[in-house]
């Protein structure tokens, strides 16, 4: 299965009183580096990105984290 079937997969569409809503949890798309900042280079982002902008929803939900800890 491809990473954007999994996307899919993992991710809910609903219908809201503001629109079109996208909803996934946890994806751990960046590592925290320093209190500086965050620091995304993993390749995941861009196709995150991609499915976001091809689902074209008016509202974006995203549950959990989106960090991870690489020291944890």
């Amino acid at each position: 299965m491809s990473l954007f079937s999994e996307l899919q997969f993992l991710s809910l569409e609903l219908g809201t009183s503001h629109g079109k809503a996208l909803v996934f949890a946890d994806p751990h798309i960046g590592f925290e580096l320093s209190r500086g900042g965050l620091r995304i280079r993993t390749g995941f982002e861009e196709v995150l990105a991609q499915f976001v902008l091809e689902r074209d929803p008016d509202v974006l939900i995203i549950l959990g984290g989106i960090l991870k800890n690489p020291w944890a």
